[in-house]
């Protein structure tokens, strides 16, 4: 995480996420749509800012509604498999005690 309320200016903001993309770059393929959010702390943000200068919007709200969708669909399809995962287990139970049944009544 940068801390995006402490660049003097745009420019320099700018600079630091060139500079983190191209890091990143080698690492993500470009077909990813790779994207950087501004955030930091807005109760901290006043430390490092001057009086006159406004600070950048912040993003993290909007980055935390984000992953809290993202992990909503992520648990949904996750119950959704485990509901599949217990009724094939149940199946499989089943047989067995079908098949352990069979055994026992079966002469020797």
């Amino acid at each position: 995480m940068t801390k995006g309320d402490m660049f003097k200016s745009e420019e320099d903001r700018s600079k630091c996420m060139c500079q983190i993309t191209q890091t990143l770059s080698s690492t993500i393929k470009p077909a990813h749509g790779f994207q950087m959010p501004l955030i930091y702390i807005p109760e901290e943000a006043n430390y490092y800012t001057s009086v006159n200068r406004k600070l950048p919007e912040n993003q993290i709200f909007a980055l935390t509604q984000f992953l809290e969708k993202k992990l909503s669909v992520k648990v949904q399809h996750n119950l959704a498999r485990f509901k599949i995962d217990l009724q094939n287990l149940r199946k499989g139970i089943q047989y067995l005690k079908n098949e352990q049944q069979d055994l026992a009544t079966k002469p020797i």
